[in-house]
Parts: C-alpha cells; structure tokens; sequence
C-alpha cells in the first residue's frame, strides 16, 4: 500500500525499537509525504521520549519509521 493512501481515521501500525517485535499503533489525523498525526494511547505526552507512556497524546512522526501497515475500520459488531 503506498502511504498517500491512508486516510483520516485509519489505524496505523509501525514498529517500535530495535528488537523487530514491538510496536505501536495510532489513529490517523493527518497524513503528508514525509510525516504522519496520529492520535495514541501509552505514549508520552511529551516529546523525545516513548517508553511506558502516561496518557493519550497527539504526536507527529515520520514516515520513514517501519510501517507495519495502515487500514480502515470497515464493520464493527456491538458486544453485548
């Protein structure tokens, strides 16, 4: 997928660190061709720093970070 596809209200996934496994995922505000606005939970709420977040924040990053992918919430089932 190119990255001028994702949309506002996406939910997009990168990785995080080095160890290839870990990740994190956010909402889709806005999207240019060098850096994307995602609104996240568990993160800083203040920049420079990722590691054991203590609220949601809104943060801008770059797009060359590993995107993992990014997709749209198409159906949702209420759980009763």
């Amino acid at each position: 997928m190119a990255i001028s596809a994702a949309r506002r209200g996406w939910l997009v996934i990168w990785r995080r660190g080095s160890s290839g496994w870990q990740g994190h995922i956010g909402i889709l505000v806005r999207n240019t061709a060098e850096r994307f606005t995602t609104i996240e939970g568990n993160t800083a709420l203040r920049e420079g720093t990722e590691w054991d977040g203590d609220g949601v924040a809104l943060r801008t990053r770059e797009w060359r970070r590993a995107l993992v992918g990014a997709f749209r919430v198409t159906h949702v089932t209420p759980v009763e």
